[in-house]
């Protein structure tokens, strides 16, 4: 075949521009990157794990603070809510320092431990003497 011979692809719709209605009502400013994120963060007098749940708002429903690429210019306000139902205020920029110092270069995650409680062992456990075999052939 030639080149000649193909036609050129037109359809009747090309002029027609689709709208996506649920697209449309989608409010962007609604939008956190923190929302639905867990940080370890301080609660009164001690450290707690809490999860983001929303943005706060005044009495009118309007956003507090204005989002921000850069996590030190970001002056949202943010919800936490920790496991007893309680539900904290923190700046969009505390909990992103919260959030950053918990992972590594790579974005994983790591957890310290203070200390292991209610260590025990029975007489399955390998004695240290018993540790290397070696096979005397």
């Amino acid at each position: 075949m030639e080149p000649s011979e193909f036609e050129t692809y037109s359809d009747h719709y090309a002029g027609d521009q689709e709208t996506m209605p649920q697209a449309d009502k989608y409010n962007h400013k609604a939008f956190n990157k923190y929302i639905n994120a867990e940080v370890v963060i301080p609660k009164h007098d001690h450290v707690g794990t809490g999860q983001v749940i929303g943005q706060k708002k005044d009495q009118d429903g309007n956003l507090i603070g204005r989002s921000n690429p850069d996590p030190v210019l970001d002056t949202c306000i943010l919800e936490v809510q920790f496991p007893d139902g309680n539900v904290q205020e923190y700046g969009a920029n505390v909990i992103a320092e919260h959030i950053y110092s918990q992972v590594d270069d790579k974005g994983c995650r790591y957890l310290l431990m203070d200390e292991i409680v209610d260590h025990g062992k029975d007489g399955l456990v390998v004695a240290a003497n018993d540790l290397y075999y070696t096979d005397m052939v």
